[in-house]
């Protein structure tokens, strides 16, 4: 909230950015999300030391919606403009997925 605050005082406009996509956690399961992520079964695999989601699983899909539901149906009143995926919202080829696979996620 203090961002949309502080955008609307300097006129600047404001998205919500997924900086980490489809990366649940980086070197080894450490946090609530990641751990959770492996019980559902949700992971596809780690390369370069972060840990993936599977976006051709639709509970990863519904989630990642989900969130970004979340963020536009309780700020946008406040100002918030729309949200923003970044380029972490892929995943490495190396893991068996290409960009049909991430067409099919979009």
């Amino acid at each position: 909230m203090w961002a949309l605050v502080a955008g609307e005082e300097l006129d600047i406009e404001v998205f919500a950015w997924f900086e980490y996509g489809l990366m649940s956690s980086y070197g080894v399961m450490n946090n609530a999300f990641a751990l959770y992520a492996e019980q559902q079964g949700w992971h596809l695999g780690q390369s370069s030391g972060f840990f993936w989601l599977d976006p051709t699983i639709t509970d990863v899909l519904t989630f990642m919606a989900g969130i970004m539901n979340d963020a536009l149906s309780l700020y946008t009143s406040h100002g918030l403009l729309g949200v923003q995926l970044d380029d972490h919202f892929s995943t490495p080829t190396k893991l068996g997925r290409h960009a049909s696979d991430m067409n099919s996620a979009m």
